[in-house]
């Protein structure tokens, strides 16, 4: 093992924020209140929700009373996905 050198009080530079990784997170992110999606599978709404349920645990955690939110209606050609917001309650 090589030799190390521990150093003491250096800062941590502030992270950037990285794009999400999955597309369908992107899309979300680039919709506005009131959009809505068709997407192939309703799977793929479970995929958006369960990451906005993720975010939503950190921001209640910071004390934000806004979030963002989906409304999901199975068609004949997939599932349409609206993006909703949420105000917690008081």
């Amino acid at each position: 093992m090589g030799e190390y050198k521990i150093d003491k009080n250096v800062p941590i530079p502030k992270g950037e924020d990285k794009p999400p990784r999955n597309p369908l997170h992107q899309l979300f992110l680039e919709m506005e209140e009131g959009d809505s999606v068709l997407l192939d599978h309703e799977s793929e709404a479970q995929i958006i929700r369960n990451w906005l349920y993720q975010r939503d645990v950190k921001k209640k955690k910071k004390g934000e009373r806004e979030i963002w939110n989906i409304t999901c209606r199975t068609q004949e050609d997939g599932c349409r996905v609206w993006k909703v917001k949420r105000k917690l309650d008081e």
